[in-house]
């Protein structure tokens, strides 16, 4: 690891590397950074002061981009500048994620929305807990957030809500190709659930809470409070 020149003293909430490997980080007061295959960083225009929380890439390459007060930016790939786009959602969004080809949102408030036909509409949400997350495979789909909150898609499309642990507070969700994932989250708070929906408790490196996790081949890496990254490998 290395220490980058950012350019900017915003605090940075979300991070993403592109199918042609440019990485992007988005931040306070509406931070837009990009760093080009070549290592140089450039802060770019946004049309919003908001923070932003979370990016994510389309298959056809185009950028969206969630922050606070629902704001949802997106450019496609024939410009170089964000638009604003209406999500319906006056709550912070926090994630954004690709369900195959739909961006899907979650938020503050049990804010769900998703964007097909190149506008976004709010879906109906069993819960008013803040949701910190969501990821797909392409078949299965996961949301987490805060009173062990966890919301899936069953085989009809009909949303279930599942809550393991009302004490817990799940900040990040990642699904395997094979279905199962791994969830993290406050105090250190490290789950599997099987590609058959069974949830067993991780043997966690930390009592510090788990902001962010990502699968790696057979690796996993957690990055949370106070700076902490932890690698894992050898099976998960």
């Amino acid at each position: 690891y290395g220490a980058l020149d950012s350019q900017t003293t915003a605090h940075l909430h979300g991070a993403h590397i592109t199918s042609t490997k440019q990485g992007w980080a988005v931040g306070d007061s509406g931070t837009i950074l990009k760093r080009s295959t070549s290592g140089g960083i450039e802060k770019l225009s946004a049309p919003t002061t908001a923070h932003l929380y979370s990016m994510t890439s389309a298959p056809d390459g185009s950028l969206l981009i969630v922050g606070q007060a629902g704001t949802a930016l997106h450019r496609s790939t024939d410009s170089p500048e964000f638009t604003m786009e209406n999500t319906g959602s006056a709550y912070d969004l926090l994630d954004v994620f690709m369900n195959g080809d739909t961006p899907m949102a979650v938020g503050k408030n049990g804010t769900l929305a998703k964007r097909t036909d190149n506008q976004w509409s709010l879906l109906e949400s069993p819960v008013y807990v803040d949701l910190h997350a969501g990821h797909s495979n392409g078949e299965t789909v996961l949301v987490v957030g805060a009173q062990g909150t966890i919301l899936s898609w069953n085989s009809s499309g009909e949303m279930v809500t599942e809550i393991i642990d009302p004490a817990a507070i799940y900040f990040d969700v990642i699904v395997a190709e094979d279905g199962s994932a791994t969830l993290s989250g406050w105090a250190g708070r490290l789950d599997s659930r099987s590609k058959d929906g069974e949830f067993s408790s991780m043997t966690s490196p930390t009592l510090k809470s788990i902001y962010a996790a990502e699968h790696f081949k057979n690796a996993l890496l957690l990055g949370g409070q106070s700076h902490a990254l932890w690698h894992h490998t050898g099976g998960l």
